[in-house]
């Protein structure tokens, strides 16, 4: 959690300086979208539930404040889901372009010698597969917002009417966050060190079978193939390495889950029980629910 926020936080204030106050309100769009706006809606549908089954005469007037919410709230998703559905590539490309100009600006303050060093080629190399993940960052960054604002609203709502299920929550949510910290931990140098070697060579064998002089070399020595084989074997070791590095997390991650899928029940159990002997609203179990 602790490199999410670091991380999104640098990219942020990158999107923040190409985008400026867009880069924010792409953010609150989300985080409204995925995370208020369904709330709204689920405390709306617990009101109506709870007034169907309360009284059996009704008029428009009784659904006039929920109609009106829902309205207001629906626009106000409906102008953020299509402004990030048209800007999103836009603002990207202007976050791309601004680490672009920095990478360039960069390289014209090195001295020559640099960049004879093959460390300073791998770091370039990293260089170009990390900027490609900017954005996934940033999703991550916005995602980790949104997490948190769903567990604090559920806390909020559901502590109102089962105290108990707070330290369930806890119980439900903290194994999966340790499964998922190290299986991050240990798959992202894949990510970055251990890819970097297998882009630096790849893209080297690439340079030689497309430029002008080197690719002819190649047709008449017939090192076309070496070449491949090349690639393919420092692929196949990397990949072979890095399903390794994977396993292990995936197989707690699916425990994880499948401890939140029995607390999960444990709860609707405890809610359908209120339910059948009446101290639960029809409203307040869809709420919970």
């Amino acid at each position: 959690m602790l490199k999410t926020l670091r991380y999104g936080w640098i990219v942020f204030t990158y999107s923040w300086e190409a985008n400026g106050i867009w880069a924010l309100v792409t953010v609150l769009s989300n985080v409204y979208e995925n995370t208020l706006y369904p709330l709204i809606q689920i405390l709306l549908l617990a009101r109506l539930l709870d007034i169907f089954s309360k009284h059996k005469v009704h008029s428009i007037n009784d659904f006039f404040g929920i109609i009106a919410i829902y309205i207001i709230a629906t626009l106000i998703n409906i102008v953020f889901s299509r402004f990030s559905d048209v800007k999103e590539e836009f603002l990207l490309e202007r976050l791309m372009a601004l680490l672009d100009h920095k990478i360039i600006k960069k390289l014209i303050e090195l001295d020559p010698a640099t960049f004879e060093q093959p460390s300073f080629q791998s770091l370039l190399a990293q260089i170009d597969g990390i900027k490609g993940t900017m954005q996934a960052h940033l999703v991550k960054f916005t995602s980790l917002i949104n997490y948190v604002a769903k567990f604090i609203t559920a806390a909020v709502v559901i502590s109102t009417i089962f105290p108990i299920f707070i330290p369930l929550f806890i119980i439900a949510a903290v194994p999966i966050y340790i499964a998922w910290s190290r299986a991050r931990k240990r798959t992202w140098p894949y990510y970055v060190e251990k890819r970097s070697g297998v882009l630096r060579i790849t893209q080297y064998i690439k340079t030689l079978l497309s430029s002008d002089s080197t690719s002819k070399e190649a047709v008449i020595f017939k090192t076309g193939p070496v070449l491949l084989s090349k690639v393919d074997t420092q692929r196949s070791v990397y990949f072979k390495s890095m399903n390794k590095a994977e396993n292990p997390g995936m197989y707690e991650i699916v425990l994880a889950s499948l401890l939140q899928f029995v607390v999960f029940l444990y709860t609707q159990y405890l809610t359908l029980n209120a339910v059948l002997k009446g101290t639960l609203s029809i409203g307040q179990f869809a709420l919970v629910f």
